[in-house]
């Protein structure tokens, strides 16, 4: 034990710049975290009854703009049938509408 020193190592200029460079984000990685996630499909709303009541550009959009305080994960268990309904409203994606079997 003679010889060490107690207490916190010192970084060197050379890895003092890599932890003061910025991070890459993870769109910059390309793979699945380079895509958008949930992002380029639109959602459409409903009412219990099956009655179409507006259509949102994207998830995002959609919980941006809802009136009954959906959340992101609800829509999106909701589009994904995971779920039927949240906050009394109905969500499907737009390319997959058909609520013959689902109310």
């Amino acid at each position: 034990m003679e010889g060490m020193r107690r207490g916190r190592k010192r970084l060197g200029e050379d890895e003092m710049e890599f932890v003061r460079s910025p991070r890459k984000e993870r769109s910059d990685k390309g793979g699945v975290h380079g895509r958008p996630r949930h992002g380029g499909t639109s959602v459409e709303q409903y009412n219990l009854a099956g009655v179409f009541e507006c259509v949102y550009d994207d998830l995002q959009d959609a919980v941006k703009r809802n009136k009954v305080g959906a959340t992101y994960q609800g829509i999106l268990a909701c589009c994904e049938r995971r779920i039927r309904k949240h906050h009394g409203k109905v969500f499907r994606w737009s390319s997959s509408v058909d609520l013959s079997n689902d109310i």
